[in-house]
């Protein structure tokens, strides 16, 4: 949007909270839309219509809805309005037959729209097709700097990719704008082609850090060891984007544009920016402070099972004996082991997170209403509940701060 404001062009944003996209694009036209089902009210007054929406996620029919019917239901509506030109951002890659979710939603629409001569009446479509796309902010680009700063990196299949810089694709976006004969379908690359493995080390070194030791990993542990980092680091690493990283881009469109900022310059601008760089040394540290709240959970619930004389015996304590005494030590053994395993593999992370904080605070209010000279502990088992409820709290807004809302 900045590259189109710079260029003297009027810019209208559309998204479900019009208010919040004023504030943020304060320069902008901001107008409510619904992204699956936009009124041809919205395009009214438009000449030109940038849908840059979509997401990753290894769920078919979500990407089905968001990258073909969707932005078809999109062009239907421009095209009523009168609008001139219609720029859909693809993706290199983007086939119909894919195996994978993400390009096999992309292809369909571009196939949709090649069947109709890339014109809906008299709007002419026109399909830019990056490839993975480097920017300070990016939550891929987030993925790609958290990854580079871990010492030992899994050896990735050298397929080619050729990054290019947003401020490069924002570039080319404007110049299918303004040109009067553009392409139909031109991809938008880098200057150079690199293997994921050569992009990580870029990044890592644009850090200031050392070459990481490249490791080789048998593909199905490196298949497995991904899905489990996506699970408990809650970053965009989405099983269905690794194979689409690692494998032959496919079909080409018959124009390539090529930008002129390199892998390194890329790396170093999006560094300047202080939550990019901030964020990058903390994104490996999340992951471990989410095993760690795991094995807290689930240490507890064995050694709720395993020191079962002691159980019982606090609970005695609090005069609570014999079954009743038993059951709340399964019970209770068993909601910590469930809660540690839900942690662990990442599963509902918000409605986890509610749970634990529940969770604790119920612990806390019943063991204070029945031991309340434990806080006095020198132990301090009750203290201690204060900074794991700060972490429990907090790791959820860290990842929103890496532009990934849980």
């Amino acid at each position: 949007m900045e590259a189109m404001m710079e260029a003297g062009h009027l810019v209208r944003v559309g998204g479900r909270n019009p208010l919040a996209l004023q504030r943020r694009f304060a320069e902008c036209d901001a107008v409510a839309m619904d992204l699956l089902d936009p009124k041809p009210q919205a395009f009214a007054g438009t000449d030109v219509v940038i849908n840059a929406v979509g997401a990753l996620s290894d769920d078919a029919e979500a990407m089905r809805r968001l990258h073909l019917e969707a932005p078809w239901a999109w062009m239907q509506s421009a095209q009523q309005e009168g609008v001139r030109r219609f720029i859909q951002i693809s993706a290199t890659g983007a086939m119909s037959d894919s195996p994978l979710p993400f390009l096999r939603s992309k292809g369909a629409l571009e196939e949709r729209v090649a069947q109709h001569d890339f014109r809906l009446g008299e709007m002419e479509i026109l399909m830019a097709r990056p490839d993975i796309v480097l920017g300070a902010g990016g939550a891929s680009s987030g993925m790609f700097l958290g990854l580079s700063t871990l010492p030992i990196h899994p050896s990735l299949p050298p397929t080619p990719i050729a990054p290019v810089d947003v401020r490069d694709l924002a570039a080319a976006i404007g110049k299918l704008v303004e040109a009067t004969n553009p392409p139909q379908q031109v991809d938008i690359t880098g200057p150079s082609e690199m293997s994921l493995n050569a992009l990580l080390q870029i990044l890592r070194s644009a850090m200031g850090k050392g070459e990481a030791r490249i490791l080789p990993i048998p593909p199905i542990l490196r298949s497995m060891g991904l899905s489990y980092l996506r699970r408990i680091q809650g970053a965009p690493i989405i099983d269905d984007s690794w194979p689409m990283l690692t494998q032959a881009h496919g079909a080409t469109a018959p124009t390539q544009w090529r930008g002129q900022r390199t892998a390194a310059q890329s790396a170093g601008w999006m560094l300047g920016d202080e939550f990019a760089r901030n964020g990058a040394r903390r994104w490996p540290w999340i992951g471990v402070a989410r095993l760690t709240l795991a094995l807290t959970w689930l240490a507890g619930g064995a050694a709720s099972l395993i020191n079962w004389p002691t159980s019982m015996a606090i609970l005695a304590d609090a005069h609570i004996t014999g079954s009743i005494a038993q059951a709340l030590i399964i019970a209770g053994a068993g909601w910590d082991l469930l809660l540690g395993s839900a942690v662990a593999l990442g599963w509902r992370r918000r409605l986890t997170t509610r749970a634990q904080v529940a969770t604790l605070l119920g612990y806390s209010v019943i063991l204070t209403t029945l031991q309340p000279q434990w806080w006095l502990h020198p132990f301090g088992p009750l203290v201690k509940n204060l900074p794991m409820l700060l972490l429990i709290v907090l790791l959820p807004l860290c990842s929103q701060e890496r532009g990934h809302v849980e």
